[in-house]
């Protein structure tokens, strides 16, 4: 892991919240679903902006479960327009 990454969950764990790394995110959305994740904010660290970018623009019904994203790095950006991220919606 990161030695970033694992800061930041440490500190989210010391605030009270569950915190879950994935080494490796090919499926995204077979671990929200095993675990039954809710109310998530996404950490994305350089190596794994490929996978959890177009996970985020193309949530589609799925983006009642999560409430953030946050890129580590900008990597991988670039791919993408103002208006792939604009069309994403966060609940309340």
């Amino acid at each position: 892991m990161f030695s970033f990454l694992s800061g930041t969950v440490r500190h989210l764990k010391d605030w009270g919240y569950r915190a879950i790394t994935i080494d490796n995110p090919v499926n995204i959305s077979n671990v929200i679903n095993k675990f039954k994740l809710q109310n998530l904010v996404i950490i994305s660290s350089p190596s794994s902006n490929r996978l959890t970018i177009p996970f985020i623009v193309n949530l589609k019904s799925r983006q009642n479960r999560i409430r953030g994203f946050v890129i580590m790095t900008p990597a991988s950006t670039i791919e993408y327009k103002k208006e792939d991220f604009e069309k994403v919606q966060v609940n309340d």
